[in-house]
């Protein structure tokens, strides 16, 4: 396994578990910070209509992450070898129910 593909791996692992705070340069040379997960509860179920959410089976570009943007709402990518910076921001709401992506869940929709 080369060194990319470990870092692709791990960022892909941490993105599924978590929302992250990725601080990384366009390919135009601006930087640019997006909070962004792979969480299953928090990006969109696959649809006909949207193309970017479907389940494909295609070639793997170990150098490019597509995630999802929770603050723009969107899907998006960044290169893994222009990563400045990739922290933790905390955990993504498991029950799916919590509006606030990057507010942790605090199970008060569970009581009612």
């Amino acid at each position: 396994m080369t060194e990319s593909t470990e870092i692709y791996e791990e960022y892909l692992g941490k993105l599924k578990k978590g929302i992250f705070e990725v601080t990384f340069t366009k390919v135009n040379g601006e930087e640019r910070i997006m909070n962004c997960t792979l969480h299953d509860k928090i990006i969109p179920q696959a649809t006909k209509k949207d193309p970017l959410t479907q389940t494909k089976v295609r070639e793997i570009n170990e150098n490019v992450v597509s995630v999802w943007d929770v603050k723009a709402e969107g899907w998006r990518s960044f290169r893994t070898a222009n990563v400045t910076e990739f922290k933790r921001l905390g955990p993504a709401c498991t029950c799916g129910k919590t509006q606030d992506a990057l507010k942790k869940c605090d199970g008060s929709h569970r009581n009612a």
